[in-house]
């Protein structure tokens, strides 16, 4: 792709007019969007007698060498896009615009801003919609596909922070070349949210995290329970797991221990249900379950697999949570889960942190683990 050095617009030819044949497939985008910008913006923004001014104390001339940004066409959720390539001789963003910037509306138009880039050359940059300071949006996402112009602009006031649109242009203006914003367009076409194959896959809601949640909640309970009548309380005191405890009176507490745990599991059952039909869902029905262990000392093993897969379920999970209440909600119940592994690591005499980090598993990877328990649903 080339850059935005030639004038092919037409005298009687407006933006609108202009941006549908490029949309249409002219091949060198870059020359014509540069035209297309600087008439777009009414000569306010982008003109060489206003660029100074108008681009937040950009000024200048930029060589052909020096800013440039490639955005191609592409498949998005809606939520964000990705710049293929941006070089910056300074500082700087990369700012995302509608195609209302072809009709002057130079800061309304500005729909997603990179974060804070350093110079130099920077690849596939994702940029996130709708979150830019100072504007206001009556929208989250993308609602039909369209046309986006991606803009570097420059750091001018040394904050780290894209003030363009909050100083009505005065901070953080355009590179500019010949009077002209370097920009490229692309063509965003929305789609459901997509999988690491680049398949469309449905959009998973918060009620269905909620009954993947519960999902596991539930064979955890009935795991604790079906062990707790299987075994008797001097049993359990009475246990190798129990005698790594040299103050009696934890290892006389196991028992104990072992059935708050199993509390816990059923109140979150409890919780999560009630949360799924308050937020107007059906609440996933428990499972037969089988367990496979036939000591206390394989239960104790087997228990702290059981926790830390709940631990990494709900990492994975937390991400794609919409809703803060339940987000809150989840993570408490996340902290909670990762203390019984602790407990369970301890019976079987390992480490109760081995790492600085647990890993986030996905639903898949969850429900591969937890599927080997369930007999029938």
């Amino acid at each position: 792709m080339t850059e935005n050095t030639t004038d092919t617009r037409t005298d009687d030819e407006t933006p609108i007019e202009l941006l549908r044949r490029v949309t249409d497939g002219l091949a060198s985008r870059r020359e014509v969007l540069g035209t297309t910008a600087k008439v777009g913006a009414g000569g306010a923004l982008l003109s060489a007698g206003a660029g100074t001014a108008a681009a937040g104390g950009s000024g200048g001339e930029m060589s052909s060498d020096s800013a440039m940004v490639t955005f191609d066409d592409q498949e998005s959720t809606g939520t964000s896009v990705t710049v293929a390539k941006a070089m910056l001789p300074e500082d700087g963003y990369i700012a995302i615009h509608d195609s209302s910037l072809l009709d002057g509306a130079v800061l309304d138009s500005v729909i997603g801003v990179s974060e804070y880039l350093e110079a130099g050359t920077h690849e596939d940059l994702q940029v996130h919609l709708f979150n830019v300071k100072g504007a206001d949006f009556d929208m989250e996402t993308l609602d039909e596909d369209q046309a986006l112009i991606a803009m570097p602009h420059k750091e001018t006031n040394d904050n780290e922070t894209y003030n363009f649109v909050s100083s009505g242009g005065e901070e953080d203006g355009a590179f500019t070349k010949d009077g002209s914003a370097v920009v490229d367009k692309g063509m965003v076409t929305v789609v459901e949210e997509m999988d690491d194959e680049g398949e469309e896959t449905e959009e998973v809601s918060d009620i269905d995290l909620l009954n993947f949640a519960l999902t596991l909640e539930h064979l955890e309970a009935a795991y604790y329970d079906h062990f707790l009548n299987e075994y008797s309380e001097s049993e359990v005191e009475r246990s190798e797991p129990a005698r790594i405890f040299a103050e009696p009176g934890l290892q006389y507490s196991t028992y104990q221990k072992i059935q708050e745990v199993r509390d816990h599991e059923e109140a979150h059952v409890e919780a999560l249900t009630q949360t799924i039909e308050d937020l107007g869902g059906d609440p996933v029905e428990p499972a037969e379950y089988e367990f496979p262990y036939e000591t206390i000392d394989e239960f104790a093993e087997l228990s702290a697999t059981v926790e830390a897969v709940g631990v990494s379920a709900y990492a994975g999970a937390a991400p794609m949570i919409e809703s803060d209440a339940v987000l809150e909600a989840a993570l408490s119940i996340h902290s909670v889960e990762a203390r019984h592994t602790a407990y369970f690591r301890l019976l079987n005499t390992n480490t109760p942190f081995p790492n600085a980090f647990d890993p986030a598993r996905t639903m898949e990877e969850v429900l591969e683990i937890a599927s080997q328990f369930i007999v029938s649903e």
